[in-house]
């Protein structure tokens, strides 16, 4: 029997007896013609995979090379103020002004800040103060339409002042705000006039001062970077309507503005003295939101901003290859540090060590 034959027949019997022929790695059996389509195809699927680890490494790489930002509260929104109730005057009378105050702060350490005017926090009985009606947690906003920044700017008003003269404050008591006039070392017994309600201050969704007027709310005044403001409306201006539903008073309106959420956006349709007889218009407001400060901007390695949100520090840094960066800036307080491929550094201001 020839070599070829005996090949065959070998072929033949592994078939019988159930044997399959070893494939190899092209895909052909031994003793068997290769498939034309597999070889053509299992080079393609091989190199498939190569090509998919290489997308997907990209698109991550891509991904996380995106300028990211990073954002904080620059201060709390103030919570809306107590509506206030009426002022109530006694006739009980006294030698001098009597009221002791302090600094009006937001009487928090993690944001405070100060605004205007003095706070009440002690009346002296049978004073004038106190016979005017004014009572502690007031707020003194001016005298004489002076703003009061300070208890000082008190007491050197009253050492100028000769007794029985007579001056008028102006007193925030919760939400609401009053002129209230006052006699100096008024006589005993001897009763002042009663104050006369001024306006409504809304410092947490409108930040403007509005008092009831016919058909409505009128603005009076209003902070020139507030929500007000930036709708444009000037002192004068009626609110008769919020979202469609109509005004009673300056106190109902803001009743309705309290119940919204801090940035909330509502319409309000207004009129001016102007208008005549033209129908209200529609503004759309967008209520005090929380204030922000940017506190982060980078690129990864190309550029990086790091600030405190307090503004005390903050960090620049050019081209940062982890291990070094081409330029850093620093400054924390008054001090100021530049530094050039970590090897040359300088630094101004008063540091740990300076004088």
């Amino acid at each position: 029997m020839t070599r070829s034959a005996d090949a065959t027949v070998r072929g033949q019997a592994h078939g019988a007896m159930g044997i399959m022929p070893r494939v190899t790695a092209s895909g052909a059996a031994h003793g068997m013609p290769a498939d034309p389509d597999t070889l053509n195809h299992e080079p393609t699927t091989m190199n498939a995979r190569p090509f998919h680890l290489a997308s997907a490494l990209l698109a991550i790489g891509l991904t996380a090379s995106l300028p990211a930002c990073r954002i904080a509260p620059l201060a709390p929104i103030p919570e809306p103020l107590t509506e206030a109730g009426a002022w109530a005057a006694t006739t009980e009378g006294g030698a001098f002004l009597g009221l002791r105050t302090e600094e009006n702060d937001s009487r928090s350490l993690d944001a405070l800040f100060f605004e205007p005017g003095v706070r009440v926090v002690r009346v002296v009985e049978n004073s004038p103060a106190d016979r005017a009606g004014v009572r502690i947690e007031d707020v003194v906003l001016e005298w004489d339409g002076a703003v009061l920044e300070a208890p000082e700017d008190i007491d050197a008003r009253l050492a100028e002042l000769a007794p029985g003269t007579a001056i008028e404050l102006t007193v925030q008591r919760d939400d609401a705000v009053f002129t209230v006039p006052i006699a100096l070392d008024a006589r005993e017994g001897e009763g002042g006039e009663s104050a006369r309600f001024a306006y409504r201050f809304d410092r947490s969704r409108t930040r403007a001062a509005w008092v009831s007027a016919e058909g409505g709310a009128m603005l009076l005044s209003a902070a020139p970077d507030g929500p007000v403001a930036r709708a444009q409306l000037e002192p004068g201006t009626v609110v008769i309507a919020v979202d469609g539903e109509p005004v009673a008073s300056a106190e109902a309106m803001l009743r309705r503005l309290r119940a919204r959420a801090p940035g909330e956006r509502v319409s309000f349709d207004v009129r001016t003295a102007d208008d005549g007889d033209e129908p209200a218009r529609s503004v759309e407001i967008r209520l005090q939101e929380q204030p922000t400060r940017l506190t982060g901007f980078d690129i990864p390695i190309l550029f990086e901003l790091d600030r405190d949100p307090s503004g005390d520090g903050v960090r620049v840094e050019f081209l940062d290859f982890w291990l070094f960066a081409l330029f850093r800036y620093e400054r924390v307080n008054e001090e100021r540090t530049w530094t050039l491929l970590e090897l040359f550094e300088v630094s101004t201001g008063t540091g740990d060590l300076g004088a």
